[in-house]
């Protein structure tokens, strides 16, 4: 039997895990590891977010894993996500969820060249997308995505800085991947929750957000890829 690909499980976090995400995340690595050599990297707890997410990848890229998972201390995800985003093989490939501000945005993003200069890095919000698709975008968060661990050996460090970018260390990060010009796809059969204030933000809430007449939802209309899940 070959040799199962190796993963990195990474949550750059301060203190506690609310338990219900606490426990979502351990199903997810009891699934992962029917698949994958699960590697233990190492601890973040208080540390800064981008001093954490740097520790990581350096620690992953030391133990030499082929990929890495990456997600946050406020989500919930289907017990299978890591398996589904494999499938595809891509570098970078995230699922779906959505901000907690109450836009309900989804954290699916492509570049506009006439914003470059603002701290935005360029990246503009997709407000209506396909679902059940995969297709590709131009950044997509942290919350929900696997790397192939590769990937950031052709990033130079740091890959996450939260001093350069008012909007967090997401949007440095893939600035840098989209100056490497590598793709990034999102699977929106992939539809994850995102807890804040012990409130789940899901699609369901993001469908009902956009037939609300009073709704302002604003960014770009993603075309279908053609490619179903």
């Amino acid at each position: 039997m070959a040799d199962k690909p190796t993963l990195a499980f990474c949550i750059p976090n301060y203190g506690p895990l609310d338990a219900c995400v606490y426990h979502n995340h351990l199903a997810v690595v009891a699934h992962a590891s029917r698949t994958f050599d699960i590697k233990c990297i190492g601890s973040t707890d208080k540390m800064y977010l981008h001093t954490a997410s740097n520790a990581l990848v350096r620690g992953a890229l030391e133990a030499n894993v082929d990929y890495i998972f990456w997600t946050e201390n406020d989500m919930l995800l289907p017990f299978d996500v890591v398996e589904k985003l494999h499938r595809h093989r891509k570098d970078i490939c995230s699922g779906l969820y959505f901000l907690r501000s109450g836009s309900y945005q989804p954290c699916l993003y492509v570049r506009n060249d006439e914003m470059i200069e603002d701290d935005s890095c360029g990246f503009v919000p997709i407000s209506i997308f396909p679902e059940n698709e995969l297709f590709k975008v131009q950044a997509c968060g942290c919350g929900c995505v696997l790397f192939k661990a590769d990937m950031f050996r052709g990033i130079e460090e740091p890959w996450f800085n939260l001093d350069e970018n008012k909007y967090g260390q997401d949007m440095y990060f893939y600035k840098k991947v989209y100056d490497k010009k590598i793709d990034v796809y999102a699977d929106t059969s992939v539809q994850c929750e995102q807890l804040g204030d012990k409130v789940k933000t899901s699609i369901e809430d993001y469908r009902k957000y956009l037939k609300d007449p009073n709704s302002r939802a604003r960014g770009f209309i993603q075309a279908s890829s053609g490619i179903k899940i």
